[in-house]
């Protein structure tokens, strides 16, 4: 079985936009689930992707709101495949001074 999963992350907008739909319907359209790995910024866009078979996790610059709804980090298994949904924390600093993702811990 093929399965096509699309990506997305720090969107960063406050509404949904006659852009942010065409972006999506341009390329996601044919997409058979679709991530957002955070940084929504608007609960608003976890409103409408919620209406697509969607996996999502909260980002650092996301509010309360959406916080409340999506989870830090998050595994989601498709056709024998497991996901690790996760945004990350700090500034892009943080990355190049020797995080890397081999030490988060997912459960």
């Amino acid at each position: 079985m093929c399965m096509r999963i699309g990506v997305l992350s720090d969107t960063h907008i406050h509404h949904v936009s006659k852009d942010f739909r065409e972006l999506l319907d341009r390329h996601f359209s044919q997409v058979d689930v679709l991530f957002h790995v955070g940084d929504f910024t608007s609960p608003v866009v976890v409103e409408f992707l919620s209406s697509r078979n969607f996996h999502g996790v909260h980002g650092n610059m996301d509010p309360f709101a959406i916080k409340a709804v999506l989870p830090e980090k998050k595994i989601v298994e498709i056709g024998g495949f497991r996901f690790g949904l996760i945004h990350g924390w700090g500034s892009p600093g943080v990355w190049r001074k020797g995080c890397s993702l081999s030490s988060t811990k997912w459960m």
